[in-house]
């Protein structure tokens, strides 16, 4: 019998034993599996930061360019220009009291804040980054609304030659006398013609009289009309810009020798050309 009680001691001893580790074993797989949960968790809002404080990193740059473009067309060689002068306080952490010096007392705004404060104020950021870009753009754009009038104005020749006949002379077609409406440029066939401003085609092909012809619209009221052309670069449709080349000097049409015939038409009217060149032939 005491045998019997010594060994039943000892087993429900050693199930005790068992049974409190096996209990430790759960506790530990419980706290191990939560923190799992928690650096998951982390894990997840480190990358979230991270996406924001990209993206608003980006924003920044971006308003950085555009301010800087703004500034250009505004004429500003110094960037650094408008910012005002630094005070103390928008730099440096309050420590009164403190021997420090300044340089050792400077610490970022951010390291102040709990990680929940911190996503709050890279919203906020957000927020005012998204703002400030749209006022940015709104600035940007009507300050390139002010400049494309300039843009659009045909202010440059559209070969280089020499005048043959001006505007407003006086033709004598079929016994009846007839308005020169633009200026005859001579030059030799294949000569380059370049666009003088902005604008758009609205038309290529073979005019009556004109032979092979480009009209170019630059808005605002204005068109111009390339007349006698050998070649045509340019299709109906397309955006052209100051300077491109569009089609060569030829002698098609109604003509008796390679000649550009230039015209520059305002609201239906056509203007004498040479008011509107900013530039030596």
């Amino acid at each position: 019998f005491m045998v019997t009680f010594v060994g039943a001691v000892a087993f429900l001893s050693l199930f005790a034993i068992v049974c409190l580790n096996l209990y430790k074993y759960y506790e530990s797989h419980i706290e191990t599996k939560s923190a799992r949960v928690e650096v998951a968790q982390f894990q997840r809002e480190k990358a979230e930061l991270a996406t924001k404080l990209q993206a608003l990193d980006e924003a920044i740059a971006r308003t950085d360019r555009f301010a800087a473009r703004l500034e250009n067309r505004m004429g500003k060689a110094d960037t650094t220009s408008g910012q005002g002068p630094l005070v103390e306080r928008d730099w440096l952490v309050n420590t009164q009291g403190s021997s420090e010096t300044n340089a050792s007392r400077w610490k970022s705004p951010f390291s102040l804040l709990s990680p929940d404060e911190l996503k709050a104020k890279i919203d906020d950021l957000q927020d005012q980054v998204v703002k400030t870009e749209e006022h940015v753009h709104k600035a940007f754009l009507s300050s390139q609304d002010q400049i494309l009038p300039w843009a659009s104005l045909p202010t440059m020749w559209p070969t280089r030659g020499w005048i043959t006949s001006s505007f407003g002379d006086k033709r004598v077609k079929h016994g009846r006398a007839r308005w020169h409406e633009g200026i005859d440029v001579a030059a030799p066939r294949g000569t380059p013609i370049y666009v003088p401003a902005h604008g758009r085609i609205t038309f290529t092909g073979y005019k009556m009289g004109y032979g092979r012809t480009i009209i170019v619209d630059h808005g605002f009221g204005t068109t111009t009309l390339y007349g006698h052309c050998s070649d045509i670069f340019a299709k109906e449709g397309m955006e052209v810009k100051r300077g491109m080349l569009i089609g060569t000097v030829g002698n098609t049409g109604r003509s008796t020798g390679p000649h550009l015939h230039y015209e520059i038409h305002v609201d239906g009217i056509p203007v004498n050309p040479v008011n509107y060149i900013a530039e030596r032939l």
